[in-house]
């Protein structure tokens, strides 16, 4: 299985992480978003539902995806995190940075809002 997926579903696109982050993981995720970035998808959704906890790593990564969207006038929203990402979110302030959902369609719900 590889570390990520991504895929297109209600219009946006939806970045799935499937296991803990690695320095060549986030190249790799970052590379492939540059490329959609540049082909001009705008809208995503970080899946978070296979992620059981996220280190400093993982922050660092929903971070850089969230200044990449908007540089290029994106939103992003978090779809299915875990307590344990919760409360990581939430000791780091990061609750009110990102949109956070329970599941992919209401983050989709959540991007098409003006």
């Amino acid at each position: 299985m590889s570390a990520f997926q991504l895929s297109s579903q209600y219009n946006v696109q939806v970045l799935a992480i499937n296991s803990l982050f690695t320095e060549e993981t986030i190249d790799e995720i970052f590379s492939e978003v540059e490329n959609k970035l540049e082909a001009g998808y705008k809208k995503w959704i970080v899946d978070l539902s296979a992620i059981e906890y996220m280190s400093s790593i993982g922050i660092n990564l929903l971070l850089g995806l969230m200044s990449r969207s908007k540089t290029t006038g994106g939103k992003m929203a978090i779809a299915n995190p875990s307590s344990q990402v919760l409360k990581l979110l939430d000791m780091t302030r990061l609750t009110h940075v990102f949109p956070l959902c329970p599941n992919i369609q209401a983050a989709s719900m959540v991007l098409q809002q003006k």
